[in-house]
């Protein structure tokens, strides 16, 4: 069993791979991030295109665009900016939000690992920090 430090607003989960939903659009940019995350292979990643509708299930985190999809729980939701970036994005857990800035992928990535770390950091390593 991994086990991990508390970052963040979320508590540290017993299971492997944290379970990240991804709905996100336009679907183009869906796929892309569903696609740049798998590849990292440090998430369970379920882009909700490929469900049908009332069965998102429960996860870890989401990442979002237009707000929750119905049926989907998730301890920790980001909400990315649907409009180029004019807003700010958010991080949702334990009843708190606050307002986070990611402007680029690896900035995604570096809010994933603080919310919702998994067996391994997803962004870039720092200079002089050691591995986890």
């Amino acid at each position: 069993m991994t086990v991990r430090r508390a970052t963040g607003f979320r508590e540290g989960v017993s299971h492997e791979r944290p379970r990240l939903a991804i709905a996100v659009e336009p679907a183009v940019f869906g796929h892309t991030l569903a696609s740049a995350l798998e590849e990292l292979d440090v998430d369970e990643v379920v882009h909700l295109d490929h469900l049908s509708r009332g069965r998102a299930g429960i996860f870890d985190a989401a990442v979002v665009t237009i707000g929750v999809p119905v049926g989907l729980r998730a301890s920790v939701v980001i909400g990315l900016p649907q409009d180029g970036g004019n807003r700010p994005a958010f991080v949702e857990a334990r009843g708190r939000r606050a307002e986070v800035s990611i402007d680029r992928l690896t900035s995604l990535f570096d809010v994933l690992d603080t919310y919702c770390p998994g067996a391994r950091r997803r962004g870039p390593q720092r200079r002089g920090s050691s591995p986890e």
